[in-house]
């Protein structure tokens, strides 16, 4: 009995350490202008119903036909920055591989969420 009592001890206080402690969730607006980096992200994008809030897609997207009539503002190896800041997008979408420019975003504070490949 003597050999599980600090073990008792030692949950109770796991236990009680993460009771109390509140935790919110953030306001998250919906965003009102997109921008996606790739066709792939495109597609999701009007696929979800948010034709309407994209104000500029990647020069490589091609579908849904309606893609075509956005701001062009480059590719995910060269976006075009002036461009994209002008758009003043709210969110950014790229696939994963584009993290290797995350660097220029975060310089002008543009928002990049990132989606899987897989």
């Amino acid at each position: 009995m003597k050999r599980s009592y600090p073990f008792f001890i030692l949950g109770l206080i796991l236990l009680l350490s993460g009771c109390g402690q509140r935790q919110t969730a953030k306001n998250i607006s919906q965003p009102r202008r997109i921008i996606t980096l790739a066709p792939s992200t495109t597609e999701i994008a009007f696929a979800l119903g948010l034709g309407d809030r994209i104000v500029g897609v990647s020069d490589y997207a091609r579908y849904p036909a309606e893609a075509l009539t956005k701001q062009h503002v480059g590719g995910l190896l060269n976006p075009n920055l002036e461009i994209i800041s002008a758009l003043k997008p709210d969110m950014i979408l790229a696939t994963a591989s584009f993290r290797r420019g995350e660097d220029n975003f975060r310089k002008l504070g543009l928002p990049v969420h990132y989606l899987p490949e897989k």
